[in-house]
């Protein structure tokens, strides 16, 4: 347990908090704002997740290529037997 002193302002303040954010209490909205604290920075997820994207966009062009390549053998393909009638 943690017990903090607070003006009647300051408690009047996060009361009002709790509303806007949607919080059950004080207690909820102090707890969830320590825990952010706690938390990783947030500055290493997004390299992370440039790296995540950077990947599916090389992986989603290959295969943009090997569809066109696919569509083309199957364009000769077609043209082929075509011709062979």
């Amino acid at each position: 347990m943690v017990s903090i002193r607070l003006l009647d302002d300051e408690y009047r303040q996060l009361k009002e908090l709790c509303e806007t954010k949607g919080a059950r209490s004080v207690s909820d909205l102090a707890r969830d704002a320590m825990f952010r604290m706690l938390a990783p920075p947030m500055d290493s997820v997004p390299q992370n997740l440039e790296d995540r994207v950077r990947k599916l966009d090389q992986k989603v062009a290959r295969l943009g290529e090997q569809m066109e390549e696919i569509e083309s053998r199957l364009e000769r393909g077609q043209r082929a037997a075509s011709w062979a009638r």
